[in-house]
């Protein structure tokens, strides 16, 4: 497999350097009134194609090379974070039934949990 990925991120490389060059040549060479509508009278035409068959090539190489990854992304996990909640910073007239001193971690977590500012 990672001599595929290689051959991959090679041509990939490649094709955007090509398309680059090409892009920069084929926009100093052209000569017409609308990019958009590029036609081979226009100048730089050879480079504009060969710029864009490049492109083409190289968002191919890299979207196959993604997809090579597949096997890899599905043995990631994640597990959801811990939060945290200081008590001294929350602002009292919002939440002033937390943080008294008769109440535990334990009772400000179960506030919190209630009100669903934890999920």
């Amino acid at each position: 497999m990672a001599h595929i990925r290689l051959s991959l991120a090679t041509v990939a490389s490649i094709c955007f350097v090509v398309g680059c060059v090409c892009a920069s040549i084929a926009h100093a060479q052209f000569h017409g009134d609308d990019p958009t509508k590029w036609y081979p009278k226009d100048g730089g035409w050879v480079f504009h194609v060969t710029s864009t068959v490049s492109e083409w090539i190289c968002a191919a190489a890299f979207s196959i090379f993604m997809l090579t990854l597949v096997d890899e992304f599905k043995t990631i996990t994640m597990d959801p974070p811990q939060v945290y909640v200081s008590v001294e910073s929350l602002a009292p007239t919002q939440y002033s039934d937390i943080g008294g001193p008769d109440q535990t971690t334990e009772d400000v977590q179960a506030i919190l949990t209630q009100s669903s500012y934890i999920t």
